[in-house]
């Protein structure tokens, strides 16, 4: 199904879901989308609830989303994030995901 957020203004608080499989595909696209979306600047908090997802990300794929958030969209803000998981496996990826961002 992938990756769909929403941006409550008032609180100032970006929520992102992640459900079913979850490809580096979703997660560029994602980023796109939400780069283009004027009520981003609004944003300072980001929760992010990936517990009904399944990813196919390798680490080396999140190393290509990395860089391209780095490079090309970089222009991204740098919110304070919470990142909520089901699995040890998905809690690494999401702190290597930090790492590199």
């Amino acid at each position: 199904m992938g990756v769909s957020y929403h941006i409550e203004k008032d609180r100032r608080l970006l929520v992102v879901r992640g459900s079913g499989t979850v490809t580096d595909r979703d997660i560029e696209a994602y980023l796109r989308a939400l780069i283009a979306d004027p009520d981003l600047e609004s944003a300072k908090i980001e929760l992010a609830d990936f517990r009904q997802a399944e990813f196919t990300a390798s680490p080396k794929s999140l190393v290509r989303i990395a860089r391209l958030v780095n490079g090309e969209l970089s222009s991204l803000p740098r919110l304070k994030r919470a990142v909520v998981v089901s699995s040890d496996v998905h809690y690494g990826l999401a702190r290597m995901y930090g790492q590199y961002v």
